[in-house]
């Protein structure tokens, strides 16, 4: 018998050049580009916390989140300045005495020049002054060392209290009112939100192609179990 004919149903389409963008999937976790341990520089008891230091609370950059007892490094603060008022009245005194030495040291070198004096009190004058002078310098640099441990007693007054480094929101948080806190252990760690990243491990054909594709949009999917809870663009 003759072959039935056979019959195929075509869709005929114009062939043109176009941009062909292949999907790509790859499984990673986020992470938050940002994240530090809040700790203290200086040792202290815990003396005030604020409400907002609790786990998954959000805070802003600059909010107080403990201060520490600063009555020790008050009192230390108070006693250097009393030592620095005492040191700059004893430059005054000195500066007064090496003026009037040196005014006697130079009526006695008129007087010596005339044979008025013997040499002994010109080097009893020019002995006064070298002291005078010697005295004067120690005080000033007793001073200057004064004035920098000033400022490191304000420093650690500063720095009994501890503030948010930025915006994020707050984990592990362990601290207690009356708590002796030091730089040894962190009283909470603080994360990012606001910038997140999700590495992931691409193929090498893809790798290959990283100056091409730096800067592309790619969609971020998180999924819990066979469920999408959130989708988000990413660059």
């Amino acid at each position: 018998e003759p072959a039935a004919p056979q019959v195929w149903t075509v869709k005929d389409m114009i062939v043109q050049n176009q941009n062909a963008q292949p999907q790509e999937t790859a499984y990673g976790t986020v992470e938050a580009s940002r994240k530090a341990e809040l700790r203290f520089s200086v040792q202290g008891e815990v003396s005030w916390i604020s409400p907002a230091l609790r786990n998954g609370a959000m805070v802003n950059a600059g909010d107080e989140l403990v201060r520490l007892d600063t009555t020790r490094y008050q009192l230390a603060l108070d006693e250097l300045l009393a030592q620095i008022r005492g040191e700059e009245a004893q430059i005054v005194s000195l500066k007064k005495q090496l003026d009037l030495r040196q005014k006697t040291l130079a009526r006695t070198k008129r007087m010596a020049s005339q044979n008025v004096v013997s040499d002994a009190n010109l080097d009893d004058a020019e002995l006064a002054v070298a002291v005078t002078e010697s005295q004067l310098i120690a005080s000033q640099s007793r001073l200057s060392q004064l004035k920098i441990a000033e400022r490191s007693r304000r420093k650690d007054i500063s720095d009994s209290s501890l503030t948010a480094p930025f915006t994020g929101t707050l984990s592990k948080v362990a601290i207690g009112l009356g708590q002796i806190a030091s730089s040894a252990a962190p009283i909470a760690h603080i994360t990012d939100q606001s910038s997140l990243e999700v590495p992931f491990v691409a193929k090498a054909e893809i790798y290959a192609q990283a100056p091409q594709l730096l800067g592309q949009t790619i969609t971020v999917t998180w999924q819990s179990g066979a469920r999408d809870v959130a989708v988000a663009k990413a660059y």
